[in-house]
């Protein structure tokens, strides 16, 4: 018998993060995954006399203890557990199966969690961990801390990237160290290179009318990354990079970026694969130039393009995927790109616009 038999009521209530933070191991979670796994938890009443587990059961269910006071039962000795205890820290007797009898002497309030779900979180902070770790050693980082790493481990990105590949494009990334007022490229130069920030800080400008003169772009912080448009388009330099500090730079060739980014990241999918996800709630999104959308275009499609994408990222909707074309996948590519590293789910309509045209001419 185990606690899905008994009668509990689901308090309204979240509990707060001090609250979590107490308990092992989501003490050991960092801020983010603390807040995310809070969103799947909630804080239940048990009344007095309700057993919330027998020895010898098999639950899927990790049980703590928030208050009240519970007794352990075997072979007809009683152990008295209070959540004011230091015990309480740990799940009510987490063995599986289960080496004690738990029944609420005082009515409770507990948390329940989905074993499952708690050992994925635990094991994403532990490859992290394990991750910045080995990077550090072999980027010989630890004198100068690791928070741009673990920026960069936590990002949405890097959470798409198989951990075998981020240990490869971290052996393979090319240190290189900049002074304030360097240009690390210019607008219209050939793209060679996806960097990394591991310290200091750079601006991008971007000179769209000679007339009008550079416009800053934005501005980029340690841990975050630049240079992927051109390797995804194969197009020029569409920004100019300059250093506003000293700094330290990574830098990853075009075929490893290729190979070990942009593959796991851009998603394809054939036009009647689409079709299905947009019967099921999914979007198109256009991210060719007016003059192209106006020749043709996907019904209800939503438009924006490629070279606005970044200054609309907070008018799109995460709530459904988007399925992401262009005349090809150049430009798409590099849209779901951009995407997928802001926590959108973003698929590329393999063939584009044109491969279409040709199927159903």
């Amino acid at each position: 018998m185990g606690l899905a038999q008994t009668q509990t009521a689901a308090s309204p209530l979240t509990p707060v993060l001090s609250q979590l933070l107490r308990l092992v191991p989501l003490g050991q979670l960092d801020s983010d995954r603390l807040l995310e796994l809070s969103k799947h938890l909630c804080i239940e009443t048990v009344p007095a006399g309700t057993c919330l587990f027998s020895r010898g059961d098999k639950n899927d269910k990790v049980i703590y203890l928030l208050d009240g006071e519970v007794d352990y039962i075997v072979n007809q000795a009683r152990t008295m557990i209070t959540a004011k205890a230091p015990q309480a820290r740990q799940p009510l007797d987490p063995h599986q199966p289960r080496q004690f009898t738990a029944i609420s002497r005082t009515p409770l309030h507990i948390i329940q969690i989905e074993r499952k779900l708690l050992d994925l979180f635990v094991a994403q902070q532990q490859r992290s961990g394990y991750l910045v770790k080995e990077i550090a050693t072999h980027l010989n980082s630890a004198e100068d801390g690791n928070d741009w790493m673990e920026n960069i481990l936590q990002s949405a990105v890097f959470q798409k990237i198989p951990p075998i590949n981020i240990q490869v494009m971290f052996n393979k990334f090319e240190i290189q160290t900049v002074r304030k007022g360097e240009i690390i490229f210019r607008q219209n130069q050939e793209g060679d290179y996806y960097y990394l920030i591991k310290s200091g800080t750079c601006s991008v400008l971007r000179n769209e009318n000679s007339e009008e003169g550079w416009r800053l772009i934005a501005e980029l912080e340690p841990g975050q990354g630049f240079g992927e448009e051109a390797l995804l388009t194969d197009k020029p330099r569409n920004a100019t990079i300059q250093m506003t500090s000293d700094g330290t730079l990574l830098r990853l060739a075009r075929r490893d970026f290729n190979d070990l980014l942009k593959t796991p990241i851009v998603k394809t999918v054939n036009y009647q694969n689409a079709l299905d996800l947009i019967h099921s709630g999914a979007l198109w999104l256009d991210v060719r130039d007016t003059h192209e959308r106006n020749e043709i275009s996907m019904p209800e499609s939503l438009h924006v393009p490629l070279s606005m994408l970044r200054e609309y990222l907070n008018v799109l909707t995460k709530d459904h995927p988007l399925i992401v074309y262009c005349d090809t996948t150049q430009r798409s590519a590099c849209a779901a790109y951009l995407l997928n590293a802001q926590g959108y789910e973003a698929i590329v309509l393999d063939g584009g616009i044109n491969d279409l045209r040709r199927n159903t001419a």
